[in-house]
C-alpha cells in the first residue's frame, strides 16, 4: 500500500527501450485489499488517511455519477467528479459498490488503466467553464473526465468471487491484489498495542523519472523468467512502477507482484503492507 500511495506523487515514467524511449503509459499502482468482515480494512485506511492528509481521499458507496460527474435535468448544475478531486492523489474506497449495470466498473476500469473515460449526455451544465478545468468537459453531448490517481480499493468481496464475471477479473487485472486475513494474534495486538496497522515508510519518489534501458532489461528478464507464459502482462509495468519508487531493483518485491496477479496464489507469505 506504501508503494502505491507513492505512486501518486510521479507524474511520468520514462522507460528507454533497446531501440528508444517511451513514457509507461501508467505511471501509477492500484491495490484492492480483501478482507473478511471485522478484518480491520477501515481502520487500515484511516490511518493511511492520517498519515496523508492532504493527499488520501476517502469515500465509501460511491455512486457512478458521482464519480464521473453528473448533471441536473431541471438546474442544469454539475458536481465536481470525484475522479477530478483525486487527481494526482490517492482515492481509497471503504467497499466499492458495483452497480447492476456496471457503469461504475466499467468507468473506473478505463480510468485505472487509462486515466480517461466518456461517456454521451444529453444535457449541458452551465456552470462548466466556472467551477470545473479541462480535465472535465462536456462538448458535443458526451462528457469527458481526464484523471490519473492511485486507487486502493477495501473490499469483502474475495478475489475469487470477483473472478468470476469479466468485470470483474479486468479489475483484478488492474490492480495489486492484497487478500488479507487477520489472525487471533494480530487482533490480540492490535487492541493491546499502539503500533498502528498502516505508517508511512518513507517513499518520495521524483515527479518524473528515468528507467535506464539497463535497469528496464533487468526487469524484462525477471519477468520473462518467471512468467515466461506472459500470464501476467500488466505486471511487467507494476515492477517498473514498483522500482520507480523503491530507486532500486527488490526481487522479493518483484516476486510478490507477480504471485498476487493470479488467483489461485493469492495467499502468498503475508508482510506488512
Amino acid at each position: 500500500m506504501n508503494i502505491a500511495v507513492a505512486t501518486s506523487f510521479i507524474q511520468r515514467i520514462e522507460v528507454h527501450y533497446p531501440d528508444g524511449v517511451r513514457d509507461l503509459p501508467r505511471h501509477n499502482l492500484h491495490v484492492l485489499l480483501s478482507a473478511s468482515k471485522g478484518s480491520l480494512k477501515s481502520t487500515r485506511l484511516r490511518q493511511m488517511r492520517v498519515c496523508y492528509p492532504d493527499r488520501v481521499i476517502l469515500k465509501d458507496a460511491v455512486s457512478y455519477a458521482a464519480l464521473v460527474g453528473s448533471i441536473d435535468s431541471d438546474t442544469k448544475d454539475s458536481n465536481v467528479p470525484l475522479a477530478i478531486r483525486a487527481r494526482g492523489k490517492v482515492l481509497a474506497f471503504d467497499e466499492m459498490i458495483r452497480d447492476r449495470e456496471g457503469h461504475f466498473t466499467k468507468a473506473l476500469l478505463q480510468l485505472l488503466e487509462d486515466g480517461e473515460y466518456s461517456r454521451d449526455v444529453a444535457i449541458t451544465p452551465n456552470n462548466r467553464k466556472n467551477i470545473l478545468n479541462s480535465y472535465w468537459s462536456v462538448e458535443n453531448g458526451e462528457i469527458k473526465v481526464q484523471s490519473h490517481f492511485s486507487a486502493v480499493i477495501a473490499t469483502m468481496q474475495s478475489p475469487g468471487m470477483m473472478s468470476r464475471t469479466q468485470l470483474g477479473g479486468a479489475l483484478l487485472d488492474r490492480v495489486v491484489v492484497l487478500w488479507h486475513y487477520t489472525d487471533y494474534e494480530e487482533t490480540k495486538d492490535y487492541f493491546t498495542s499502539s503500533k498502528p496497522l498502516y505508517r508511512d515508510l518513507g517513499f518520495k519518489p521524483a515527479p518524473e523519472v528515468v528507467v535506464s534501458e539497463a535497469d528496464y532489461l533487468q526487469i524484462f528478464n525477471f519477468w520473462l523468467e518467471h512468467d515466461p507464459t506472459f500470464e501476467c502482462k500488466r505486471k511487467l509495468g507494476d515492477m517498473i512502477r514498483t522500482f520507480a519508487v523503491l530507486g532500486r531493483h527488490d526481487e522479493t518485491v518483484y516476486k510478490e507482484l507477480l504471485a498476487l496477479g493470479r488467483v489461485e496464489e493469492l495467499h502468498v507469505q503475508r508482510r506488512r503492507h
